[in-house]
């Protein structure tokens, strides 16, 4: 009796074996790509730029060179335009009345392309708009001034994203030279100061 129980008994449990169900579970694993857009101007050199007469040499015919650059690099991930605008109408004497400051035209400069990414030229990666018009050669200089439309002088033309190494120019000022639309300083018939503004550099991304 004992072995017809133990029989029957294994055949019971190899059949609930044998249609035994599969265990599973589920998981959900949340998953996204977040992007970022990258935009960064920097000013590596020439954040501060101090135009001195000091003789009359200078007075007579204005003040150019190294000395007076500004090196800048654009990091960005996508296309970009790039302003230059003086923060007020003129270089003021805050000692002085308004309306005698030197006119903003008295400075001017020109951008020399340090990087991989070339400028200048249209259909390059960035076109050099001096005074609003353009795209031309690099060479020409723009006035300074603070009116918007003569101020966006860098614009994306066949695309101008890329690292620090692409995008770096160097900007050349000048004061008081025959190239600048204010001429010389010694026929702005201004008295001794120090005159002031603040130039801006904008970025914006654009499509």
């Amino acid at each position: 009796m004992k072995k017809v129980l133990l029989g029957f008994l294994a055949i019971i449990m190899l059949g609930t074996t044998a249609h035994a169900q599969p265990i599973s579970d589920n998981a959900v694993i949340p998953m996204a790509i977040t992007v970022n857009s990258i935009l960064r101007l920097n000013v590596v050199r020439g954040g501060n730029i101090e135009f001195v007469f000091n003789n009359y040499q200078d007075f007579l015919s204005g003040l150019i060179g190294s000395t007076y650059s500004t090196d800048v690099t654009v990091t960005s991930s996508g296309n970009w335009d790039l302003s230059i605008l003086a923060s007020t109408t003129e270089f003021f004497d805050q000692s002085a009345a308004p309306g005698s400051g030197i006119a903003l035209n008295y400075v001017s400069f020109g951008l020399t392309s340090t990087g991989t990414n070339t400028i200048g030229v249209a259909g390059s990666d960035t076109g050099w708009y001096p005074d609003g018009v353009g795209p031309v050669a690099l060479g020409g200089v723009s006035d300074l001034s603070n009116v918007a439309a003569n101020g966006r002088v860098l614009q994306a033309d066949a695309g101008n994203q890329g690292a620090a190494g692409d995008n770096a120019f160097t900007i050349n000022w000048e004061c008081g030279t025959a190239a600048t639309g204010g001429g010389l300083i010694s026929t702005a018939g201004v008295t001794s100061g120090r005159y002031t503004t603040n130039v801006l550099l904008s970025l914006i991304s654009v499509p």
